[in-house]
């Protein structure tokens, strides 16, 4: 009976969010920016089910040659949506479900974070004022940006991990690290924003340390976390920032990519038009940047009594970083902030100085449940009355915005086909081909057959998998065979048991063969920095497992 008392909370505020992913539940799927959700989840089923982990190099996109997919793009919500896949669900189902795990996310860690901060109700009311956010319904429903809210959804166990640190240092270590772990592996550009967040946090304490208001351990377990993170995802981080410059990925920060075209206005953030178009220069906007006005308003409030009554917290030098890093999320938003974005070229690949708005978001949002310690001293009906209509108020104001522009009654076939895969979704997505290879300016020009061979070489059999394609063959005259594969690092050639370097011709692997019967096996394998970079992953792992164990040990002595 406790534990069911204590889970109900949790069981409210995920009733109450799944109004913000009705809509998924309906039939069909519906236009967003990024319309390659359901061929990714596809594209990564299918690696796995050949037998490729982690997941790198996926075959069909990229014009049908294939490209290092997932060697640069976070893939934690993909293989999340690939298992649904892998279990029997159709493509967009298992899509699906990726977007709906990812939004409730959301709901489950904020309480978590508010209930640390406010009990109970403010952790009720937190949860649904960071569900209810305006640019949560922007990242799923105009921008399909799965990512970036499975990140979203994440960020706040990263900082009920910092809070935990005060109570229970090993244990708010193993969470904080796994979140921010999966943060990174959910979308790179947020773990980089909050990888510089946290570092604004040890400055913190460091000056705290100084006054001698906070201990060396606090710092000492905070700097483990933030490490052990890094260290868990190191198997994909590390390769997409030592490998990015042999992909065209330098085009993510150009043209109307720049972030100086980007910025947002002010006023935006308290109110700018609905919409289901881009990101523009200037005002020309086609999306909405607003915060809320019923969020602004609700925190000020919150930071104001805060503030004035000078409500003692325990955890009070978190929320004075909070509120100066709230501040500083909205001013990287602002034209004003152009001379930072300057300091360094990283943050160029940033893109969009309103990707900010995760930041504000989470950082106002934790507030909201402060307005509960105003009825400290009232019995708990006033309190839950307060928080009903606390979620009446949220769920009538920004309910509308938690809807698609449309649906279309679309099947797995638009997003799956071998035609679609390889022209029209390849299109949308294509900077991480190798930087040398001839992007097709035509449908004639994707890939058709996955080997070429000329007169006088006879096929007598191959198997062919994403990552792998092997043959045995008898050439009658010497000759080229060509493979309908962009060449990367890691692609190796073995003919007849020794490894051969390949032929880069436009881009694409050939090899010239001589007469006579022979074995060939075209292989996507490790580079020396994937091995490096999987080692520190396995041995952070072990890690986190022993520390994990000595918790549970622990937990299992105090009963």
């Amino acid at each position: 009976m406790p534990l069911f008392k204590k889970i109900i909370p949790i069981l409210i505020t995920l009733m109450i969010s799944l109004y913000a992913v009705n809509p998924l539940f309906k039939s069909g799927f519906f236009p967003m920016h990024d319309d390659t959700q359901p061929s990714r989840v596809f594209v990564m089923a299918d690696a796995l089910k050949q037998g490729q982990f982690p997941v790198r190099w996926v075959d069909h996109l990229g014009y049908g040659y294939g490209y290092p997919l997932f060697n640069f793009y976070a893939p934690l919500p993909y293989y999340v949506g690939a298992v649904g896949v892998l279990l029997g669900l159709n493509v967009i189902v298992a899509t699906k479900l990726m977007f709906v795990i990812g939004a409730l996310l959301s709901a489950v860690t904020m309480y978590l974070l508010g209930c640390k901060l406010w009990g109970k109700i403010g952790g009720l009311i937190t949860s649904l004022a960071y569900v209810m956010l305006p640019y949560h319904a922007v990242q799923i429903y105009v921008r399909g940006a799965v990512g970036e809210y499975w990140a979203y959804g994440l960020l706040p166990l990263v900082f009920y991990g910092l809070l935990e640190l005060n109570e229970t240092p090993q244990f708010g270590i193993i969470v904080g690290s796994l979140a921010f772990a999966a943060v990174i592996l959910s979308h790179n550009i947020t773990g980089l924003i909050l990888f510089g967040l946290l570092g604004t946090w040890l400055t913190f304490l460091l000056v705290s340390i100084l006054l001698k208001h906070e201990t060396f351990s606090k710092f000492s377990n905070t700097f483990k976390m933030i490490i052990c993170g890094i260290a868990i995802a190191a198997f994909f981080w590390l390769p997409a920032l030592k490998e990015a410059n042999f992909t065209k990925v330098n085009f993510l920060t150009q043209g109307s990519n720049n972030y100086k075209l980007h910025f947002v206005y002010l006023d935006q953030l308290w109110d700018s038009p609905w919409g289901f178009a881009g990101s523009a220069s200037g005002r020309n906007d086609g999306m909405s940047f607003k915060l809320g006005k019923l969020h602004v308003i609700t925190a000020g409030i919150a930071i104001s009594l805060i503030l004035v009554r000078k409500i003692k917290n325990k955890f009070n030098l978190f929320l004075y970083w909070s509120g100066l890093a709230l501040l500083v999320s909205v001013f990287m938003m602002l034209t004003w902030s152009d001379f930072i974005w300057q300091l360094h070229p990283l943050f160029a690949f940033i893109q969009y100085p309103w990707r900010f708005l995760t930041f504000s978001g989470i950082l106002m949002t934790l507030f909201i449940g402060g307005l509960t310690q105003i009825m400290r001293d009232f019995n708990k009906s006033i309190k839950i009355i307060f928080a009903v209509l606390m979620i009446m108020v949220f769920l009538g104001f920004n309910g509308k915005y938690f809807q698609p522009e449309l649906h279309d009654l679309k099947t797995d076939a638009d997003y799956t086909s071998e035609s679609n895969l390889r022209w029209k979704i390849s299109k949308i997505s294509d900077e991480y081909l190798p930087q040398d290879f001839p992007i097709p300016q035509t449908k004639k020009e994707t890939a058709q057959e996955k080997i070429q061979i000329p007169d006088g070489i006879i096929l007598e059999s191959d198997d062919i998998s994403p990552q792998r394609v092997s043959l045995k063959f008898k050439a009658n005259l010497a000759g080229k065979i060509r493979f309908s594969i962009a060449y990367f690092p890691g692609w190796n050639i073995v003919l007849d048991g020794n490894k051969v370097l390949p032929e880069i011709q436009e881009g694409l692997i050939t090899l010239s063969v001589p007469q006579g019967n022979h074995q060939m096996t075209v292989l996507f394998e490790n580079t020396p920095v994937r091995t490096i970079s999987n080692l520190i992953t396995i041995l952070a792992i072990i890690f986190e497992l022993v520390m994990i164990s000595n918790r549970f040990i622990k937990f299992k002595s105090a009963l």
